[in-house]
C-alpha cells in the first residue's frame, strides 16, 4: 500500500486515470453509469430519511438502534454510488476505497447485529393482534354488562317477592 495515497485521499494520483479514460470516453457508457449511480444514490439517501423520521418520531419502537444502523448502512451504500460518479472524472480511488471499506464495516456490523434479534423481532405483536385483543375485551365487557343487568333484575324480582311475603 502506498502511504502517500492513503494519507492524501482527496488528491487524485498522477499514476491513476479516471474511468472516463478507462472507458475510452464512450459517452453512452459513461452516462449509463452516471445516471444509474445518481438514481441509486438518490434512492439510497432518501430511504434513510424515512427510517430516521421513524427513529426520532416513534419512541415506542423497539430496537431503535437497528433502524439507525440500517440508515447508516444505506447511506454508506449511497456514498459508494456518489463516488462511482466522481471517479468517472476524477481518479479519487483511495477515497472511493475508504468509503467502500466503511460501507463494508457498517454492513457487516448491521448484518451480524440483525440475526440474534430475529426471534424477538418475529415475536413482536402487530397492530392486528392488539385490535383483536381489544375486540375480544369489548365482547367480554358486553357479556359481563348483560350478566350484571340480569343479576340486578333478578335481585329486584327477589326483593319484590320478599316484600310480598312479609
Amino acid at each position: 500500500m502506498d502511504i502517500a495515497g492513503m494519507t492524501n485521499i482527496f488528491n487524485p494520483s498522477n499514476e491513476l486515470v479516471p474511468h472516463l479514460i478507462c472507458w475510452n470516453k464512450t459517452m453512452d457508457l459513461i452516462w449509463l453509469h452516471v445516471i444509474s449511480d445518481f438514481i441509486i444514490a438518490f434512492s439510497y439517501l432518501s430511504i434513510p430519511t424515512a427510517l430516521l423520521m421513524i427513529f426520532f418520531k416513534r419512541p415506542d419502537i423497539p430496537f431503535k438502534w437497528l433502524f439507525f444502523m440500517f440508515a447508516m448502512f444505506i447511506i454508506s451504500c449511497g456514498l459508494t454510488h456518489i463516488m462511482g460518479i466522481i471517479t468517472v472524472w476524477y481518479p479519487l480511488f483511495w477515497m472511493d476505497g475508504y468509503i467502500k471499506l466503511s460501507c463494508a464495516i457498517i454492513s457487516i456490523i448491521t448484518a451480524i447485529s440483525l440475526y440474534p434479534l430475529l426471534p424477538s423481532i418475529i415475536g413482536l405483536k402487530n397492530k392486528v393482534y392488539y385490535e383483536d385483543a381489544i375486540e375480544d375485551l369489548n365482547i367480554q365487557i358486553k357479556n359481563r354488562d348483560e350478566i350484571i343487568d340480569k343479576i340486578i333484575k333478578t335481585n329486584f324480582n327477589i326483593d319484590k317477592l320478599a316484600d310480598k311475603l312479609k
